[in-house]
């Protein structure tokens, strides 16, 4: 149990876990989700404990952060349900079909990236900050630890209890105290999960026949299940045999395939191993040969005989609706979406001119109109990079945005507010001041090459009451304000 607090603690603090564990959005408008489970169990971590007695902590608390580390970058919606002891499990909600190809794809690249680097040592080689060299070398020299992993699938009720139907598990948080809360599923597949998640090993990926049925529809995922056995699972279908199924990737694998993967003295330890060699030979098997070697017929045959058809059907349904409500959710979000332009006064501070440029007649918005360029916010950018970045690209030129230096904050420092009327959308804007620097020849050929503009020219400050083309907005006013500013803006560029 302490061991199993400080496990907890370690990954409370990670920031990785802070931002794949925030609450999921999408279960406040959807009444039902299919959620996807898997869980990385650390093989022979008892025995380990027993051998390496003062670095054991380093190195399964190591390797857990390795695999939650893996799992927040690959898969960063999943979210963390649990740390049971040498076992973390993960639950992430299928928004459409393919996401639960692409995510068991990367569940059993965890597990073999994982289960490589305890084989051939280089994980240890990364316990240098805690560990000295003659410690990693008596760790590699002792190591009998590996990775399992098991996934399964789940249909979640997140609504109102009474409406519970068939297939249905449900999903509850309890408040630990006041800012810790903690996920639970409950239900016949959550139990399921469990179940299966025994009849696995070291370097092997079990799935549920709910999950290799959908992986199934897709030619090359089939060829990837193995069926290993039947067994008797407690709890599990009033006891009638349940495929113990697991996947293997050649190509993940590194071009081995599932027989080769085996030791060449596994069978002589591992029941489950043996057992699949043992039931593909036919006077030996329980069952019907095609069972084990035919996989396609037999989950078929399975699913009809367990009268399982309709709970795959509404698998598939209940993701229709969550991608369904995805794409309503997103349309509304993106019709309230405020665009926010960001438009440079790009400045030749030793020739004391300012560049403007002339806007295509096809544009659909101010056709033909002079202007100063444009660049607009981008949420996964900095304001100045954003700005800076367009201004690059539509003109050739590189920037350096005048700032406002008396704050800790150092960001554009504005010379006026504007705003856009697009087509019942009132889009906001802001106007700043920048200083080009190095060559500026290369604009005249850019701004013919982005579609943008067909025409620029650098304007002093005698020549702005001459100018009389059609132009945006203020035009002059901005020009007269960046002019008769010169000197501020400049003087510490």
């Amino acid at each position: 149990m302490v061991e199993e607090e400080r496990l907890q603690k370690k990954y409370s603090d990670s920031s990785a876990l802070k931002r794949i564990n925030q609450k999921n959005k999408l279960r406040k408008g959807c009444n039902r989700s299919v959620e996807l489970f898997f869980s990385f169990d650390i093989v022979n971590s008892s025995s380990y404990k027993d051998i390496n007695y003062f670095g054991w902590q380093i190195v399964l608390t190591s390797l857990l952060t390795n695999i939650q580390g893996y799992v927040a970058k690959e898969i960063p919606e999943a979210q963390l349900w649990r740390i049971l002891g040498d076992e973390i499990i993960f639950f992430v909600t299928i928004k459409n079909m393919e996401e639960i190809y692409t995510s068991i794809d990367t569940i059993y690249s965890v597990l073999v990236k994982s289960n490589i680097k305890l084989h051939n040592g280089s994980f240890f080689d990364e316990l240098t900050d805690d560990c000295t060299e003659k410690d990693i070398n008596l760790m590699k020299a002792s190591n009998i630890i590996a990775v399992q992993a098991a996934s399964w699938i789940a249909i979640i009720l997140n609504g109102e209890k009474q409406n519970i139907c068939e297939y249905d598990n449900v999903f509850e948080k309890y408040n630990i105290n006041e800012s810790q809360q903690i996920n639970e599923f409950l239900g016949q597949d959550i139990d399921i999960g469990f179940r299966i998640k025994k009849e696995t090993q070291d370097r092997r990926l079990v799935v549920s026949i709910e999950l290799a049925k959908i992986l199934s529809e897709k030619t090359k995922y089939l060829s990837r299940l193995n069926i290993i056995t039947y067994k008797n699972l407690k709890g599990v279908w009033k006891n009638r045999l349940y495929p113990i199924i697991w996947y293997h990737d050649v190509k993940i694998s590194g071009g081995v395939t599932f027989e080769d993967s085996f030791y060449y003295d596994e069978t002589t330890y591992s029941q489950l191993s043996k057992e699949y060699f043992l039931n593909r030979e036919e006077e030996k098997g329980n069952l019907t040969s095609y069972m084990f070697l035919d996989v396609g017929k037999a989950l078929n045959k399975i699913i009809k005989d367990q009268n399982l058809e309709n709970k795959i059907k509404k698998i598939y349904d209940v993701v229709d609706e969550t991608e369904n409500d995805i794409k309503t959710v997103e349309n509304e979000f993106d019709a309230k979406l405020l665009e926010f332009h960001c438009v440079a006064v790009c400045c030749d501070v030793d020739k004391k001119k300012v560049l403007i440029a002339k806007r295509k007649n096809n544009r659909k918005w101010n056709p033909a109109l002079w202007e100063f360029g444009c660049a607009k916010a981008d949420t996964e950018k900095s304001l100045i990079d954003a700005v800076c970045k367009d201004y690059e690209k539509d003109f050739g030129i590189n920037i350096e945005i005048v700032c406002d230096e008396e704050r800790e904050d150092k960001q554009p420092k504005p010379i006026a507010l504007y705003q856009i009327d697009k087509a019942e959308k009132l889009q906001k804007g802001v106007i700043m001041v920048a200083k080009v620097i190095g060559s500026i020849e290369s604009v005249e050929k850019t701004i013919k090459v982005n579609g943008k503009h067909e025409e620029c020219r650098w304007i002093s400050q005698e020549e702005v009451d001459k100018f009389n083309e059609p132009a945006v907005k203020d035009f002059k006013n901005t020009l007269n304000k960046v002019f008769s500013n010169w000197e501020d803006y400049f003087k510490e560029m």
